[in-house]
């Protein structure tokens, strides 16, 4: 099986299941992933609900270093 789940919301998974973990952690303030997707997801009419859940340093999106801190733990 391979996953590309966001790691906040994993299904469970059963012990000693997993063979190889990639991670690919928020950047924080370095890379902007919804601006840079916004006309074409508009384009192409995506649900872009998922920029709520960004994990980023924006000011201008209200999300600060301690919403960036706080979205990188996983509990």
């Amino acid at each position: 099986m391979i996953s590309t789940e966001d790691a906040r919301h994993l299904a469970a998974i059963p012990d000693e299941s997993v063979d190889y973990v990639f991670t690919d952690p928020p950047y924080g303030y370095r890379i902007q992933y919804a601006e840079m997707n916004f006309i074409i997801e508009s384009w192409l009419r995506l649900d872009t609900r998922w920029q709520q859940d960004e994990i980023i340093v924006n000011s201008t999106r209200s999300f600060s270093e301690e919403t960036w801190d706080n979205g990188c733990e996983i509990l």
